[in-house]
Formats: C-alpha cells, sequence, structure tokens
C-alpha cells in the first residue's frame, strides 16, 4: 500500500481569505484563495463557526501560504470537484486531523 500523500488538492467553489488564526478568523490576514483555485491542504482542524455553522478550517500548504495560514472549508468543494454548483460537504474527510 502506497503511503498516504502529505497534501491533498482542494479546490475553492467561491474563493476565500485566509488567516493564522483559524480559532477566531483573525490573527494575521494572508492572501486570499482565488475563485475556483486548487491549493495543496495538510490537515484539517475545527476552529471558528461560519455562519452557516460550519466548524472546519484547512491549513493551506501552497505558496505563499506556506503552512502558516488557514481557511474555512466552507469555501470549498470538498468532495473532488473542480467546478460546478457549490455542494453541502462541509469536509473533505480524507485530509488528516491537524
Amino acid at each position: 500500500m502506497p503511503p498516504a500523500p502529505s497534501t491533498y488538492s482542494e479546490t475553492s467553489n467561491h474563493g476565500g481569505h485566509t488567516w493564522t488564526n483559524y480559532q477566531t478568523a483573525g490573527g494575521t490576514r494572508g492572501p486570499d484563495i482565488g475563485y475556483h483555485q486548487t491549493v495543496q491542504v495538510t490537515c484539517r482542524v475545527r476552529g471558528y463557526v461560519t455562519p452557516n455553522g460550519n466548524d472546519w478550517w484547512y491549513r493551506i500548504a501552497s505558496s505563499p501560504w506556506n503552512d502558516a495560514y488557514y481557511s474555512d472549508a466552507d469555501g470549498f468543494y470538498n468532495n473532488g470537484q473542480t467546478s460546478g454548483p457549490s455542494n453541502t460537504v462541509w469536509v473533505d474527510t480524507r485530509v488528516p486531523l491537524c
């Protein structure tokens, strides 16, 4: 069996902000993730609850975030899609916990 990947591809369904503090959706704001941009994520963690109730966040491995910023999982497809309408999957459970 091959080893698990160290990062996972996730595609934004509407773009999103990035932050150094996932617990408050604050700290230092990083570069935004673009509309339909695919990024590599390292892990998932529960943090600040978005307005629809989703509390999952991804640590963004891709440059320029370099594992120093998080983005709420609500802004991603979370099911392997790279385009199309938003879905209701709150987090990609293939991504390991932080």
